[in-house]
């Protein structure tokens, strides 16, 4: 079904069948036709470079101005820069979305190693999204930049997962 622009009921209009399924029935399939829909998308770290990838999966969706999304990057090299590891976005943020945590994300290393975090939209109206990670050790947690050092010297076999939730342009 596709959907059909709601119509204006006028007082003591009789209300038929065709009508319904017209603008009721037929826009409720479409709308839940569109709510079980995911969309593929590659996700790409941004920031470092020389990055290679031995896999790259990418779902979201998007209900009105509403983005879910996650992803799956297995890395087969790449040389960490000093910068904050990124990743582009399915679809380009908000202005409001700037600096704002919008997911959680898992990183875990070819030797066990796993550290959780956030995900943080890097740019207000921006195209990707950056990472903060839990700071293992001390008495307090601390978030840091996700960079080449932390949490580990990444290397070739390490894994993340994001999942995220934001405003779309």
């Amino acid at each position: 079904m596709t959907w059909t622009t709601p119509r204006t009921w006028a007082v003591g209009e009789t209300v038929t069948a065709a009508n319904l399924n017209t603008y009721v029935s037929n826009n409720l399939s479409d709308l839940r036709t569109s709510w079980n829909a995911w969309t593929a998308w590659t996700p790409a770290i941004t920031g470092y470079t020389a990055v290679t990838y031995t896999s790259q999966v990418g779902l979201y969706q998007q209900v009105g101005k509403i983005v879910t999304a996650r992803a799956y990057i297995l890395i087969a090299t790449l040389t960490p820069g000093s910068a904050l590891l990124s990743f582009n976005l399915p679809v380009s943020a908000a202005a409001s979305t700037g600096g704002q945590l919008v997911g959680s994300s898992r990183f875990r290393s070819n030797a066990g190693t796993n550290s959780s975090g956030v995900v943080m939209s890097a740019v207000a109206g921006g195209t990707t999204a950056s990472v903060l990670t839990h700071s293992p050790g001390g008495a307090a947690t601390t978030l840091l930049n996700w960079t080449g050092a932390v949490p580990a010297g990444q290397v070739a076999g390490d894994s993340w997962w994001f999942t995220l939730t934001y405003e779309a342009a």
